[in-house]
């Protein structure tokens, strides 16, 4: 899932229960479409159904976005972000 290689992966872990996750989600894919459209891979990891990853991932706390690249990670924020901080944010790792 995390191993694509032609560009970075962007991950939103989080659950449809999270407020947070609600409030966060339509900014990043706002973000994602007009700024950086096409750039990163997009995932989303419901924590409730993928307890192994988030485990092995040290995931406590949701939302979590994290970056991939060619499988590692190299950057995650937890919590909500407005866009302009979101914007720093994905500028920052690519």
């Amino acid at each position: 899932m995390l191993n694509i290689k032609s560009k970075p992966v962007l991950v939103l872990f989080g659950a449809e229960r999270g407020t947070h996750c609600k409030a966060l989600h339509p900014i990043l894919e706002e973000a994602l479409e007009e700024e950086f459209k096409d750039l990163f891979g997009i995932r989303f990891v419901n924590v409730d159904e993928n307890s192994d990853i988030i485990k092995s991932l040290n995931i406590s706390g949701i939302p979590v976005v994290a970056v991939f690249k060619n499988g590692e990670e190299i950057k995650r924020f937890n919590g909500e972000r407005d866009y302009d901080d979101l914007c720093d944010f994905l500028d920052e790792v690519l």
